[in-house]
């Protein structure tokens, strides 16, 4: 007869418990996630505390209204388990701009600039800017240097706050296992 320990017994554990460690990458993977995404929502990231991100310099009427680095919505929803094994899970983007946005920094190379028509005011005084007519000029392909600073705006990454709640959440999964 199997030994049972409050209603289940050892060899049922041990099989729930083998499949927990099998799906346990997978399970703190979808947290990371959910947790990274909330970030966007939060509008800040958690750690110890709180930090909340600071607001865009641009206060124009396209930006009005709209959470901080979020315009067609690619960063947030590119977020996603990258890497998994039996004992870890990866979780991170593949945008290009994640980076810079997620540590700060300068980002300093030059661009090109494509030929484009430019339509201007017909003259420099005031009432031709006012006027209707428009002036067009043709402006060359060029290089420019750009030089643009990032403030940090950390959405992903290591979190005291996220890895307790991890433990209890694996905590949880084996009372379940063990206690039930």
């Amino acid at each position: 007869m199997p030994i049972k320990k409050r209603g289940k017994s050892i060899a049922q554990q041990r099989k729930e418990f083998k499949r927990l460690q099998r799906q346990l990458p997978t399970i703190v993977g979808n947290e990371a996630v959910n947790f990274f995404k909330q970030s966007f929502k939060r509008q800040g990231f958690i750690d110890e505390h709180y930090r909340r991100w600071k607001d865009r310099k641009d206060k124009s009427k396209s930006s009005r209204g709209r959470k901080i680095l979020v315009k067609s919505g690619r960063l947030r929803r590119s977020i996603r388990i990258t890497k998994k094994g039996r004992n870890y899970v990866e979780v991170g983007t593949n945008v290009p701009y994640a980076q810079i946005h997620n540590e700060g920094g300068t980002v300093r190379k030059e661009v090109r600039v494509r030929e484009h028509t430019r339509r201007s005011a017909a003259g420099s005084t005031r009432t031709a800017r006012k006027s209707r007519t428009r002036k067009k000029t043709t402006v060359k392909a060029h290089s420019r240097k750009m030089n643009l600073t990032q403030e940090q705006r950390q959405f992903i990454g290591k979190s005291k706050f996220f890895n307790k709640r991890i433990h209890k959440l694996i905590t949880r999964h084996l009372r379940h296992i063990f206690n039930d």
